[in-house]
């Protein structure tokens, strides 16, 4: 499971404190994600300073011209950070999934 957390900059997260990670749980029990009797075995905390792309106005020209120079080298930009777009986990995943099809089949 894949948990983020995004906050403006300024907004100071102690990411090793207990609190953190128990706040997380019990939204996710909350949410009807997690049952209180599940465990959890192992978390790990990666804090991503600029984990969202910036949109600027010559975004769509600039990225035909990438994404033009990466098809022909026969590389598959995908997910948030590969097509420089914002999107979510489950986008990524199911960007994954679709490049995975193309290549096998």
């Amino acid at each position: 499971m894949y948990v983020e957390v995004a906050h403006p900059p300024q907004k100071k997260i102690d990411y090793k404190n207990p609190h953190f990670l128990k706040r997380i749980r019990s939204d996710l029990e909350k949410c009807g994600i997690l049952e209180p009797k599940d465990k959890i075995l192992v978390a790990d905390v990666i804090r991503i300073n600029h984990a969202y792309v910036i949109y600027t106005p010559n975004r769509k020209l600039v990225l035909d011209e990438i994404f033009k120079f990466l098809n022909n080298a026969g590389i598959h930009a995908i997910g948030r950070y590969g097509e420089w777009k914002y999107s979510f986990m489950e986008e990524a995943i199911l960007d994954g999934k679709k490049t995975a099809e193309l290549l096998t089949g």
